[in-house]
C-alpha cells in the first residue's frame, strides 16, 4: 500500500483500478438527459414552494380562527377563496389584501407545476422507453408508475427489468426497489442494502 496522498499517487490509483476486470463504469450523460433532469429538478423546486405557500396560508388564517379540517392543495384553495368570500369571519382589510396577494401567488405555482407536467407528458408520449408501444413493454405499463416517475427513471438513467415471477425490480445506486403484483393494490417495496441493511 502506497503512503503519502497526491496527484502522481492518485493517477496511479485510478489507472490500477480502471486496469481491474470488475469495475464499473458510469456511461457519459447525454444533453437529453441532463435536461430531462433539470426538468424535474425545476419541478420539485416548484412543488416545495408551493407546499410551503398552503403552510403558510393556513397558518396565518389559523391564526385568526378559519382552520380546515382536510389537507392538500385543492382544500387550501378552498378555504382560502371562503375566507375572502366570509364578510362575517372578522379579517381586517389588512389581512384580506394580503390573502388576496397569496391567492395570486399559489395560482402562479399551479400554473408553472402544470406547464412543467406537460413537458413531461410530451416528453414521455416520444420515448418508447416510457410509452407502451406495440408489443413492447415500457415503464409506463407498469401499475402505480406514471409519467413523473418514468420520465424520472428515464432522466437519470436508472436499469429496470421484469423478473421470471412478474415483479418489476429498478436498481437505484444504493440497491433497488421491487415493485410486485398482489392481489390488493400494488405496492412499492425496498430491498436490502448490500451488506444486509435494510433502507
Amino acid at each position: 500500500m502506497k503512503s503519502g496522498k497526491n496527484d502522481a499517487n492518485d493517477a496511479d490509483a485510478i489507472c490500477e483500478a480502471a486496469s481491474r476486470p470488475s469495475m464499473r463504469f458510469v456511461s457519459l450523460k447525454t444533453a437529453e438527459r441532463q435536461a430531462g433532469q433539470a426538468l424535474h429538478r425545476v419541478r420539485s423546486r416548484r412543488v416545495k414552494a408551493r407546499t410551503a405557500r398552503i403552510n403558510e396560508i393556513r397558518g396565518l388564517l389559523a391564526e385568526f380562527g378559519v382552520l380546515a379540517t382536510v389537507k392538500g392543495v385543492a382544500a387550501c384553495r378552498r378555504l382560502l377563496a371562503d375566507a375572502l368570500e366570509d364578510a362575517e369571519n372578522g379579517l381586517p382589510g389588512l389581512m384580506r389584501a394580503l390573502l388576496s396577494q397569496l391567492s395570486v401567488e399559489l395560482a402562479e405555482h399551479d400554473t408553472h407545476i402544470a406547464e412543467l407536467d406537460a413537458q413531461i407528458q410530451a416528453q414521455c408520449r416520444e420515448d418508447e422507453r416510457i410509452s407502451l408501444k406495440g408489443d413492447k413493454k415500457r415503464l409506463m405499463e407498469i401499475e402505480g408508475i406514471g409519467p413523473i416517475s418514468a420520465s424520472a427513471v428515464v432522466a437519470a438513467k436508472i436499469n429496470w427489468a421484469r423478473s421470471p415471477n412478474g415483479a418489476i425490480l429498478i436498481q437505484v445506486p444504493y440497491g433497488s426497489i421491487v415493485h410486485e403484483r398482489w392481489s390488493t393494490p400494488a405496492r412499492i417495496k425496498p430491498s436490502a442494502r448490500a451488506g444486509g441493511d435494510k433502507h
